[in-house]
């Protein structure tokens, strides 16, 4: 294989540069305060006040002292899906030294993310694993299971999800009463949540509801890297990605719609594309996905031809990092033409940033025997729908 380095290069480079800028300066903090909004209550212990290695970032709110109280609700201090849960430990008279007698509940940001509540009262969590958790809604109680002196919430972000208990990370909270200590709750202070159920990110369509959680807009460059008639840049573009849950099959779905133009063939290409993704276990990841592509080429005027798309892929997620293996097949609805090709991937997904490099092997729609996309994406969480949009 001939590889174009100085071309790979150059885009590796632009694309790193972006990604590093974007990262540092936007932010906004997706998380909230696990308790309702104008309820207030006491860090019983912050960040770096636990033992644990683990804990370094974990906070425990409430106690005996700080408002708490068996059977005081907790809300999600972000959505996603329930990955994990327990709940049929009793709430001791006595402390425990057993922290695996614990209630508890993982919750997946879908971004590499989880966030783990723990020492929840019993029988207290009314959701099942792969139920989609709105932010603010009602996920459980404080309670005193496993290792626990006193009713209290332990709770920490997680980058990982091999096991329910991983390495907690720092994050910060955009609750107003928090800003005086930059987002990071203190020990021995009191915080009022501003955390409440938002119901203006729904909209119902053939009698199903459709929780739109974010939105993604980025560019992509494809770099040739072995072809017949030589490398180069092969295609620029944008692309929307559009992120939400379904209450029928409680999975996390995209819509994406990408338009890009093709420098080697002078080919304009727009398509939209849907896909389901499917949870295998804590660390694999499954999708479906379907779509219809449109390409204008030649001309003028255009020559337009349209193709179904198919695929499949499957995915490891080791923290924010994933990495694929996909498969696609293309056919054509006014010809017989038709073709297959096989992609890897990589890919960085954060908050706001998502970033990937997939490989294309065998590329028969336009004679690339290898490829390079490159993808960045800035990713919008929404507080709210265009009025016409929310559902009644």
């Amino acid at each position: 294989m001939n590889f174009n380095l100085q071309v790979l290069k150059r885009s590796l480079f632009c694309f790193v540069f972006l990604f590093i800028v974007f990262h540092l300066h936007i932010y906004a903090s997706e998380y909230k305060l696990p308790w309702k909004s104008g309820i207030n209550l006491m860090v019983q212990c912050g960040n770096f006040t636990h033992a644990a290695p683990e804990e370094l970032y974990a906070w425990d709110f409430g106690g005996v002292s700080g408002g708490a109280y068996i059977g005081f609700p907790i809300v999600a201090s972000r959505a996603g899906k329930v990955l994990y849960m327990v709940e049929h430990h009793p709430d001791n008279g006595t402390p425990n030294t057993d922290a695996n007698k614990g209630n508890r509940l993982v919750i997946d940001h879908g971004d590499g993310t989880y966030a783990l509540y723990l020492h929840l009262q019993q029988f207290s969590i009314p959701f099942e694993n792969g139920d989609f958790v709105r932010q603010g809604e009602h996920i459980g109680n404080i309670g005193k299971s496993g290792k626990a002196s006193g009713p209290h919430l332990h709770f920490q972000v997680q980058n990982s999800a091999n096991s329910w208990y991983q390495q907690s990370i720092p994050i910060t909270f955009s609750d107003p009463s928090v800003s005086k200590h930059n987002g990071i709750p203190q020990s021995e202070e009191w915080y009022f949540s501003s955390n409440k159920l938002e119901e203006k990110r729904s909209i119902n369509f053939l009698n199903q509801r459709f929780e739109i959680t974010s939105i993604t807009v980025g560019g992509l460059l494809r770099n040739v890297l072995e072809k017949g008639s030589g490398t180069g840049i092969g295609a620029m573009g944008l692309f929307t990605d559009l992120w939400f849950f379904n209450d029928m099959f409680s999975l996390k779905n995209e819509l994406i719609f990408c338009f890009n133009f093709d420098c080697s063939t002078n080919r304009f290409l727009y398509n939209g594309y849907l896909v389901g993704h499917i949870p295998l276990g804590l660390l694999f990841e499954a999708w479906l996905g379907t779509g219809i592509e449109r390409q204008g080429q030649g001309g003028p005027p255009l020559a337009w031809s349209e193709r179904i798309i198919f695929g499949v892929a499957a995915y490891l997620r080791l923290g924010f990092l994933r990495f694929g293996l996909q498969s696609e097949g293309f056919k054509a609805l006014r010809t017989d033409w038709k073709y297959g090709r096989t992609s890897y991937q990589v890919g960085v997904f954060l908050s706001n940033v998502h970033l990937t490099f997939t490989l294309f092997d065998g590329n028969d729609a336009v004679g690339e025997d290898l490829a390079l996309v490159t993808r960045l994406g800035i990713n919008y969480q929404l507080s709210e729908l265009p009025t016409f949009l929310q559902s009644n």
